[in-house]
């Protein structure tokens, strides 16, 4: 999506069809190698890289053959019947059995994709292989003479109502005039950690970049900061595209464009429609993010789920809400690694009670109901 011309300008290419859906990448040379060892084969051609409504990517490649095409094509189709012999209807499909990809387009970039489950289809005058794709990345190298920071940017499909503290101004210019001036008031701007951070809501489109002047902008900061934004506006979200600044490359990712309705009503933990608490509203992502930005997993935060469940059980009944409200709060105090209102002398006492409720010749159903009440103390 990004490219660096020979004057070391950065400049946005596909931008539109992207948006649009329609985003077609030629490519030169598509190279299959299995992930694992085994009985499959390496497989390569020229092809297609094909934008999807509604989300994903058909990988479309024509299989070379040399001078001898057809006995490349029967032995690709014995290959398939082997697979298809090896799997069994209801059977996991085996990791043996997918492919990584690198696909280098007319530009010379290169295109991979970690994970994929090719289809061979034939004809008497050609085979091609489909398969496809949950996203692509592309690894740009940075000119040295460009001095970027590290930096994160993602891009979510849908309409938001941020906290906004700052806007965006445009000017219409007609002959060199000034014809027209507006502003919006649509920025989210604040530091954390940090890190400085930027939303920005625009027509169907919103963008978030993070980035750092004070330490090394590492790559998991991005989920964190993802975490973070869920929680302001209670709501969950699915970016589109990203991209990585780190050291001398340039990581972007694609994937099929997901429209991120809203279902259901949905409240935020802190109202900043009235921009009286946007403020508030800011404060609730920096505290987030004081307290998880050190936890360098992928997976989400301890912290996040128990907090996420919170808001959308706000949606149902209040009776609901106050069961996972209690639940959550448990959960969220085991996590902090510190042991609250833990009363020694209390636990003792229980000790003796069910001791002595044990020893006791009371009922079966008594004593279940007995320890079951000792057990909420």
């Amino acid at each position: 999506m990004d490219l660096y011309c020979g004057d070391g300008i950065l400049i946005m290419i596909n931008v539109k069809d992207y948006e649009s859906e329609s985003m077609i990448i030629d490519c030169s040379e598509v190279i299959l190698v299995p992930i694992s060892e085994g009985d499959l084969k390496t497989l390569r051609g020229p092809g297609s890289i094909i934008q999807k409504a509604g989300g994903g990517f058909k990988l479309k490649v024509f299989i070379s053959g040399g001078s001898d095409v057809k006995n490349v094509m029967a032995a690709n189709l014995k290959y398939e019947l082997e697979r298809i012999n090896r799997i069994k209807p209801g059977k996991v499909i085996s990791s043996s059995e997918y492919y990584r990809m690198k696909a280098t387009d007319l530009r010379g970039d290169v295109w991979s994709c970690d994970r994929l489950y090719p289809h061979l289809s034939y004809s008497k005058k050609k085979s091609v292989l489909t398969a496809d794709l949950y996203e692509i990345t592309k690894s740009t190298p940075i000119p040295k003479s460009l001095k970027i920071r590290n930096s994160f940017e993602t891009k979510i499909k849908g309409k938001f109502d941020i906290p906004t503290n700052s806007m965006t101004k445009s000017t219409k210019l007609i002959s060199g005039m000034v014809r027209h001036e507006s502003s919006h008031r649509n920025v989210c701007a604040f530091a954390s950690c940090g890190i400085d951070i930027e939303i920005i809501q625009e027509d169907e489109w919103m963008e978030i970049s993070a980035c750092s002047k004070e330490q090394d902008f590492h790559e998991i900061f991005g989920y964190r900061i993802m975490e973070a934004i869920q929680l302001c506006l209670g709501r969950q979200l699915v970016w589109s595209s990203k991209t990585i600044v780190k050291e001398s490359k340039k990581l972007t990712t694609l994937r099929g464009i997901v429209e991120n309705n809203m279902k259901g009503r949905a409240y935020p933990p802190v109202s900043y429609l009235g921009r009286d608490n946007v403020e508030n509203a800011i404060r609730l992502m920096d505290c987030y993010l004081v307290k998880t930005i050190g936890w360098k997993e992928t997976s989400a935060h301890p912290l996040f789920h128990p907090l996420y469940a919170v808001m959308l059980a706000s949606q149902s009944a209040i009776e609901a809400e106050a069961l996972l409200l209690s639940t959550s709060i448990e959960s969220m105090l085991a996590n902090l690694g510190k042991k609250y209102g833990k009363d020694r002398k209390a636990s003792s006492y229980v000790k003796q009670l069910r001791k002595h409720i044990d020893a006791g010749k009371y009922p079966i159903n008594f004593k279940s109901r007995a320890k079951g009440l000792i057990s909420m103390m």
